[in-house]
């Protein structure tokens, strides 16, 4: 039997849908009876019922009131609205929490029936799918670790996606670990059971157990798909693991990982990894690029670094054809090349030509080209101190600030001045990865701060946890 409960501030209805109509047949009982929004709620939270019937209009607590709390708690409660003629306003507002079904005040009880059997074919349905969930959670749970790994094995070859063991594993993990990485142990030659299941126990010691989700063994490889909190720790980690592997079989194990993504994401992070080894380092990063945004990132890091190495302008744009030739497997326009005059000239060039053979058409959407303008500019004069969402607005896109910092923070989900920052450090922090022997100041200079280092100093700790000098020495034992 499913549990009910009604709410009616009008006893003479709240009894005759309580007692009157013959739930049982249904499957549903009524376990309590409520006269207000206030009780109601608590009456929900301690017998946790399947459906509620509810009146729309009630004193103290109106159902919508009560509808809204009640469901940011039990989202998975079924309500069955109550209204009268005229509050079709009311009811709009309940449609808009996912209300479905609704009577109409006088209740006709052929309505309720119908109304009944289609809340019991939903409560059905859901129960089916559950008990069809909790049975596979369990099998996967005999079945361990044999069924992960063969689990992880489909996923890197993108064959799970519509199989129930997947669907588990997401819910069960997706919101637990936002962002995760992919780990490649390789070995020289096949390994045998002992050297996989020794080399997992001392990853996990070193990175610990709860940040491995899943291994699986590939060809001569070991892989792992690891919490992404972890991601800036692991050439140190996985370094300590050679070396303790080494001491116990003498053998030479090396190492690549991925970039962070999403759970969902497995197998193009396992395809990227696969491809990338194949490629130079300056390529790499343009082909885990998937949105604009991203790609204006790398051009800029990819010129800073070409900067802050002192290369010249003619090296930087034999660097920039390199970089085109690997993307596109052809020679790009050497005699546009050879027109730009500067580096700014050359972010525009590197632009268009990588959007162009990443096939990233300009958006259609008014908005979302606007937005785009304001990260060009952005990146463009990264260096630039004086640069804000101000000057932008009133020089570049000759429109309203307000309106434009709106527009910023609704595609971005997070303001100018926030995203800026976390941006700046962002790039500062890979140059300091970068290149080990670039002075502060410099690194603080071309990413928008000034050169004194002071506050550019206080802004990378509050967002990195530690100073830029602190980071660079980390990076130095890390490469040791």
């Amino acid at each position: 039997m499913y549990k009910m409960i009604v709410i009616d501030d009008e006893d003479i209805e709240r009894e005759c849908l309580a007692s009157l109509i013959p739930w049982n047949e249904y499957g549903m009982e009524v376990v309590d009876t409520v006269w207000n929004g206030i009780e109601g709620l608590e009456k929900i939270r301690a017998l946790k019922p399947d459906v509620v019937i509810t009146d729309i209009k009630m004193p103290v607590m109106s159902g919508i009131q009560l509808i809204e709390k009640a469901k940011a708690e039990f989202p998975h409660t079924i309500f069955v609205v109550l209204s009268g003629y005229g509050e079709y306003e009311f009811t709009s507002q309940a449609m808009e929490l996912g209300v479905r079904y609704y009577l109409l005040k006088p209740c006709k009880e052929e309505e309720i029936a119908r109304v009944a059997r289609k809340v019991r074919e939903e409560l059905d349905e859901s129960r089916a799918v559950e008990e069809k969930k909790q049975k596979e959670q369990a099998r996967m749970r005999r079945l361990k670790p044999r069924a992960q790994a063969q689990l992880f094995s489909n996923m890197l070859e993108n064959k799970e996606n519509g199989s129930v063991y997947y669907q588990v594993f997401l819910e069960e993990n997706q919101e637990r670990y936002p962002s995760i990485f992919l780990l490649i142990m390789k070995f020289p030659d096949s390994p045998d059971y002992l050297e996989q299941f020794a080399l997992t126990n001392i990853l996990g010691e070193f990175i610990g157990e709860s940040r491995i989700l899943l291994a699986t063994a590939m060809e001569r490889e070991e892989v792992y798909l690891i919490d992404g909190r972890v991601r800036k720790d692991v050439e140190s980690v996985a370094d300590k693991v050679k070396r303790e592997y080494k001491k116990l079989f003498s053998i030479q194990l090396d190492f690549t990982a991925s970039e962070t993504g999403g759970i969902q994401e497995v197998a193009s992070l396992y395809r990227r990894i696969k491809g990338e080894e194949k490629t130079n380092p300056d390529i790499k990063p343009f082909l885990e690029a998937d949105t604009r945004e991203r790609l204006l990132f790398e051009i800029r890091l990819f010129l800073l670094r070409l900067k802050l190495e002192e290369k010249s302008l003619k090296e930087q744009k034999d660097r920039a054809a390199s970089l085109l030739t690997g993307l596109s497997k052809s020679e790009p326009d050497r005699e546009a090349l050879d027109k730009i005059q500067d580096q700014g000239g050359l972010f525009q060039y590197l632009l268009e030509m990588v959007c162009q053979i990443r096939q990233m058409e300009s958006p259609a959407d008014k908005d979302t080209r606007r937005v785009n303008q304001v990260l060009e500019e952005f990146y463009r004069n990264i260096g630039d101190q004086d640069l804000n969402l101000q000057r932008i607005s009133k020089e570049v896109l000759f429109m309203n600030e307000d309106y434009l910092g709106r527009l910023f923070y609704k595609q971005m989900k997070k303001r100018y001045s926030a995203y800026t920052v976390e941006n700046r450090i962002e790039m500062a922090r890979k140059l300091l990865e970068q290149i080990p022997d670039a002075r502060i100041s410099q690194v603080a200079e071309e990413t928008g701060y000034p050169a004194d280092g002071q506050y550019f100093s206080r802004i990378f700790k509050k967002v990195t946890g530690m100073t830029p000098s602190e980071y660079k020495e980390r990076q130095k034992g890390a490469n040791m």
